[in-house]
């Protein structure tokens, strides 16, 4: 009986696939090229192109990664911080997770805010060395963005 049903689930979800694929109106299905409309299926194909293009030819340079690896190359690089091990870690040290936002006041570089995935907004009044969990209990704790006003 169960080698029945699946059979006839499989059957079903090559006949969709096949619809969804042969469908004339269909926007964003299996071998479109991106988002666009109804008047306009290439419509992110060609917001692609147009970001890419040299504006005064029109078209995309053949060597434009060599173009961009060899001014890549020119960039400074401060890697002294990195090798020398400059970082410090600065808490929060009670609440684990991915930190999404951090923000120093503007006018107190002794400010810091953070805010991680799930321990809501963390405010620090001393560069780090110390931090109190500003969200409230019934505040949603997820947190991506922070700006200040």
């Amino acid at each position: 009986m169960k080698k029945i049903i699946l059979s006839i689930l499989a059957i079903a979800a090559i006949a969709v696939s096949i619809f969804i694929i042969k469908s004339p109106n269909n926007i964003g299905s299996v071998g479109d090229t991106g988002i666009g409309s109804k008047h306009d299926p290439h419509a992110r194909l060609n917001w692609e192109k147009q970001r890419l293009q040299d504006p005064e030819t029109g078209e995309i340079p053949e060597n434009i990664l060599a173009e961009e690896m060899a001014y890549a190359q020119t960039l400074p690089v401060n890697s002294k911080s990195f090798k020398t091990g400059a970082w410090k870690q600065r808490g929060p040290y009670n609440i684990g997770g991915r930190t999404r936002a951090l923000a120093m006041d503007v006018r107190n570089p002794e400010v810091l805010l953070t805010g991680g995935v799930s321990g809501g907004v963390y405010r620090s009044e001393n560069g780090g060395e110390s931090w109190t969990q500003v969200t409230g209990s019934d505040h949603l704790k997820s947190v991506t963005h922070i700006i200040q006003d």
